[in-house]
Parts: C-alpha cells; structure tokens; sequence
C-alpha cells in the first residue's frame, strides 16, 4: 500500500509538473503562426512572393521584440494549390504543431479544404488570396484581404459588354476559376452579350488545341483565358495564336512581369488589384522587399496583403491576447487598418471592404491603367 501511494504521488507530481510546463510555455513560449500556399508546381509562381511577404513581416517583428516579448515561429507548408494538399497541411498545422493561426491558403481550393479544419478547431484562417465568392459563407474563423471574384468578374463583364458583341470563356477546372467564370457569365447575361460558348478544362491539361477549333468556329470577338495559374493562361494564348485564332484576350490577376512580357499577351486586358502606393507603407515595403530578395515582388500586392497579414494578427494578439476567438473578434470589429495595400476593413463575412480592382491593358511589354 505504501508503494501504491508513493507511485500515486510520483505520477500526480509529474502530471502536475508537465501541466504546469506546458502552461507556462503557452504564455511565454513562441507564438506559432502557421502558412500554407503552393511552394511547388505552377502555382509557387505566386506562392513564393506571398511567403516572402510573410518573412519579411516575421523578421521585422521579431527584431523589434516580439508581440509583448515572444517571438513569432513561422511553420510555412506546400498547399500545393490542390484541395488535397492543402488539407494535409491544415491537418499538420492544427492537430501536430497547434497553431491558433494561420496565413493562406493562396488558391480557393486550398482555402475550401483548410476552412472545415480550421473553423471545427477555432483556428483563425486570413488569407491574402483566396477569393472565390463562395468562400464568403466559411464562418467567423476565414477572412481574406483579397477582393471577393464577385469584384474582377463584374468589371470583366461590363468592360467586355461595353467593348465587343460576343464572348467565349474558357475555365480552369478549380474552385477559383468557376468562381469567377460564374460571376462573369452570370453578369454579362444581364446585360445581353452574347456567351457565344463556354469551355472547361482540368489542370494538368497541356494540349488545349481540341477546345481551341471550336472556340475558333465560334468566332468570338473576344476570349476570356480564365486560367487558375499565368503558365496556364499563356499555353492557351499562344496555342490559340497557332491555331489561327484572332480574337481579343481578357483575363484575370496575371498582370506579372514574365506575362506580359510574352507577345501573346500584348493587347490582352486584366482585372487586377491594384498595386501598391509609391508612398507610405507601400513604398516603404517595395523598398524593403527589394532590400532583402534582391529584385521586386511578382505579385506585388499579394506580397504586401500577406506581410499586412502578419501585422494584423500581431495587433489583435497585442490588444486582446492569444485567443483566436478574441483575435477574429478584434479583427472583424476593426473600423479602418491602413497597409501596404491601402486603408480597409472586414465585413462580417470576412471581406475585405475599401479596395477593389481595376483594368489594365498590355501594350508593347508594359501595362496601361483604364
């Protein structure tokens, strides 16, 4: 019996002891943010420049002190711009490393496969890019500074409308994609242009010259090139060009400097988002990207909303502690944050309110506001 009581204090002792350890290393130990984008494949394109904003805002911090003193331990994992990968990640982040937080998904199809995880384990998901329309109705536990589709989609359509009598879309098969492709469809019959046809893809399609000829017996005159990655946007291009196609391009977000470099993209009009300020925190992160990766960001503007991202949560956790319950309620009840990428504030959706898109024109390599 007395062995028994022994063993008894031994084992509440120990459990007491790890408890308490643990306890104190929740309040005093690294605050863990975790971040989840395609960092492989055609989609790293942008998830890469998305991770560098996210770095960058880290290293800042952390040199500064901290939030109240703890450091911020970054847990970055490959979504792989697929709903599959990206619930990998998720499952990671939440269930091995306990991240109250995190930054991304970048595709909408990461974020559908993140919000059941995360929203079931009251993890705060904010994401700098996924914007398919749908994603609005993912709970209190997803926001997003990135304009829903419902924004590029409805300027897409009324710029088509005003300019050409009859349309073909040709759509990646991927939640943003259909996303967006829904919008502009549904947007241009309300005003009466004409969807001459409207073709899907899946992702691994590198042959699009099938769709292509009958797209070209359409005859449209304009095409909008609705692809989830810019590699995707300029095969189609360039294999409509050599089918003998001669319509009009639009398209969506891919205004980087590797496409509308290309030739077949000259003349094409995007809804894109705008870029960032020439002064202010903008600038000031333009300069300091370019300071430590050597060159500017290829997406500039998602580049500088993940780095917001970062900064957002280091203010709400300053104000309000650890909580993610508190940190999503401090954040949905922001009136006005002013970023890199301008003053805004969160729906109650999780929508970015303040910023929206606009169109720009290639012509000759460079791009021209409309």
């Amino acid at each position: 019996m007395l062995v028994g009581i022994v063993l008894a204090v031994v084992v509440i002792g120990g459990l007491w002891l790890l408890f308490t350890h643990k306890q104190i290393a929740s309040d005093t130990g690294p605050i863990k943010i975790g971040f989840i984008a395609p960092l492989s494949g055609d989609g790293a394109t942008y998830g890469e420049p998305v991770q560098n904003g996210v770095k960058l805002a880290v290293d800042e911090i952390n040199k500064a002190g901290g939030i109240k003193g703890r450091q911020i331990e970054l847990i970055s994992e490959d979504g792989k711009c697929t709903g599959q990968g990206a619930a990998s990640a998720a499952q990671k982040l939440v269930n091995i490393d306990q991240v109250k937080y995190i930054i991304g998904g970048i595709c909408s199809g990461e974020s559908f496969s993140i919000v059941p995880i995360t929203s079931a384990a009251k993890v705060l998901e904010i994401t700098p890019g996924s914007s398919a329309p749908k994603l609005s109705q993912s709970g209190p536990y997803f926001m997003r500074n990135n304009p829903n589709d419902n924004v590029p989609g409805s300027a897409l359509a009324d710029y088509v409308q005003k300019n050409y009598k009859s349309a073909v879309v040709i759509s990646e098969n991927t939640d943003y994609a259909q996303g967006i492709a829904g919008v502009f469809v549904s947007e241009s019959q309300k005003v009466g242009l004409n969807i001459a046809d409207n073709e899907n893809y899946d992702s691994n399609t590198t042959d699009f010259r099938s769709i292509l000829v009958k797209v070209k017996g359409a005859n449209p005159d304009v095409i909008f090139i609705n692809a989830q990655t810019p590699a995707n946007f300029l095969r189609i291009a360039q294999q409509a060009r050599q089918v003998g196609i001669n319509s009009a391009f639009v398209a969506a977000v891919f205004n980087d400097k590797t496409t509308i470099s290309s030739a077949v993209a000259n003349g094409t009009v995007f809804a894109v988002v705008p870029g960032l300020a020439t002064d202010g925190k903008g600038a000031d992160f333009s300069a300091k990207y370019k300071a430590v990766y050597g060159q500017d960001s290829t997406y500039p503007f998602y580049s500088g909303a993940a780095y917001d991202d970062v900064y957002l949560l280091a203010q709400a956790i300053t104000a309000v502690g650890t909580d993610s319950t508190n940190v999503e309620v401090y954040l949905h009840g922001l009136k006005s944050y002013t970023g890199t990428i301008g003053t805004y504030s969160f729906d109650q959706n999780g929508d970015m309110v303040g910023i929206g898109s606009i169109l720009q024109k290639v012509v000759d390599g460079k791009l021209v506001t409309l």
